[in-house]
């Protein structure tokens, strides 16, 4: 049985608008919130429910980029140094050398090797210490509070450490083979402990279904089949423990490049030496426009801790990120009181956001100056491609930017549009029990779609006054 869903909102003065219904085929109930804002007369258009709070889910990243933007600054970049310490000679250091790590959310290997290879020309190729990671810029605490267990093992909730490396994920190719059960070789040469128990099916054309759970033993449970004529399939793995897995890719690296250690890697806190090289991330400016445009949950959490860390002289946390970019968003004009931002990116569940604060914080946005307010050019546009490629299929009449976010049962817009001479900003919240995507996208296209039927009207009355 198909039933229809109707949001009712009034406008202006009181005026019934039916703004949305459709039909699936289970009961669903949905929560809303909607409100639209005129920036160019500063002036409220249209508000419903807008101070109930709502699941935040990726929405927390503009909280997220106008902290990091107003503490750290656009130019900003993060840093990994390769120091030594001991004295060179007969390319022998007797001594350590100290990899300081900065939570950069962009490290690669391929950075490291780079880093490595400038040993040579410091005319260092035996090791007689130790190799220090030094990762005291963030705490231990890896996974943010109110995360979900059963997500932890996919790479858009991978772990968050000081020594972030190739976005503290691995990955797995399954092939199907002519035994009993399918390849799985992991890319990067790294070892990782995988129960396989992926079946080949007969069929050719039977749907690949894989499956994986951590083990207690921190072990990885591949369960699932795939069909014998099936391409291999890539499996992105969060890893567990990103500090270990980082000092196994430096040994191997070292190892590659025919540096010998007579040590082993041990991690340590500021450690002085004196440099050898640096890596320095690109600049944060570009940083934060990969995190909007594409929803990058690691990069989101990276900068929430490096936040905390600049705010309280501390390690990184999420309780020091959680203060530091409450202190950023809220101005004595426009506080945004009764806020839970518990993580950078909106994975938690714990996150909650009206509204009206969004709005307010797409206000401040607006009003800020030019190295904050580029924010607005970095959100994404209706486009082929990126987070808005569904609205791209709607062919949206105006000039549109906006954040995206979403989890099962949670799907919200904000961000800002043009008409004539007018700007706005608007926030869609939506919370149920329906978590097919597809529909909570539809939704809020269909609800967009009056909003901005509702800003046309405004200023249809605004020229007539």
């Amino acid at each position: 049985m198909h039933r229809k869903i109707f949001l009712r909102v009034s406008l202006l003065l009181a005026l019934p608008l039916q703004i949305f219904g459709y039909a699936h085929n289970s009961e669903a109930h949905i929560n809303s919130a909607v409100m639209l804002y005129d920036l160019t007369d500063a002036k409220q258009v249209y508000q419903f429910n807008s101070n109930s709070p709502f699941i935040a889910a990726s929405i927390q990243k503009l909280a997220t980029a106008y902290a990091a933007l107003n503490t750290l600054g656009k130019d900003y970049q993060f840093s990994t140094d390769l120091k030594y310490q001991g004295q060179i000679s007969n390319k022998k250091l007797d001594g350590n050398i100290i990899f300081k790590f900065s939570g950069d959310p962009s490290l690669r290997s391929t950075d490291i090797t780079k880093l490595i290879i400038s040993l040579k020309t410091h005319n260092i190729k035996y090791i007689g210490g130790n190799v220090i990671l030094d990762t005291s810029d963030f705490d231990l605490q890896n996974y943010g509070p109110g995360w979900m267990w059963d997500e932890l093992d996919d790479c858009y909730a991978a772990p968050i450490s000081a020594a972030i490396l190739d976005g503290n994920c691995v990955s797995a190719l399954i092939s199907p083979s002519d035994k009993q059960l399918a390849t799985v070789s992991l890319q990067d040469k790294l070892y990782l402990p995988i129960n396989n128990n992926i079946v080949n099916a007969g069929q050719n054309d039977i749907p690949v279904d894989i499956k994986m759970i951590t083990g207690n033993d921190k072990s990885y449970n591949m369960t699932g089949s795939i069909g014998k004529n099936t391409k291999a399939q890539e499996l992105k793995i969060a890893v567990r423990n990103p500090n270990q897995i980082t000092a196994n890719k430096i040994q191997r690296i070292l190892k590659e490049n025919n540096i010998t250690v007579a040590g082993t890697v041990l991690f340590a806190t500021q450690q002085a030496g004196t440099l050898i090289a640096r890596h320095k991330s690109p600049k944060l400016e570009q940083i934060i426009t990969k995190m909007l445009q594409q929803s990058d949950n690691l990069i989101a959490e990276a900068l929430f801790k490096k936040v905390g860390q600049s705010y309280a002289n501390a390690s990184g946390s999420w309780q020091n990120g959680h203060e530091a970019v409450l202190e950023a968003i809220n101005k004595p004009e426009e506080y945004i009181k009764n806020t839970q931002l518990k993580d950078g990116s909106g994975l938690s569940r714990y996150n909650y956001l009206s509204a009206q604060q969004i709005i307010k914080l797409l206000r401040q946005i607006y009003q800020e100056k030019a190295d904050i307010k580029i924010i607005q050019g970095m959100l994404a546009k209706p486009s082929k491609s990126g987070t808005l490629a569904w609205l791209a299929e709607q062919k949206p009449t105006i000039e549109l930017q906006a954040k995206t976010g979403s989890m099962s049962g949670v799907y919200n817009l904000a961000g800002f549009f043009k008409l004539n001479k007018h700007k706005y900003a608007f926030a869609i919240l939506l919370a149920g029990n329906d978590a097919n995507k597809n529909n909570m996208q539809h939704l809020a296209a269909n609800i967009l779609t009056k909003v901005v039927k509702i800003a046309k009207d405004h200023e249809k009355q605004t020229q007539a006054l």
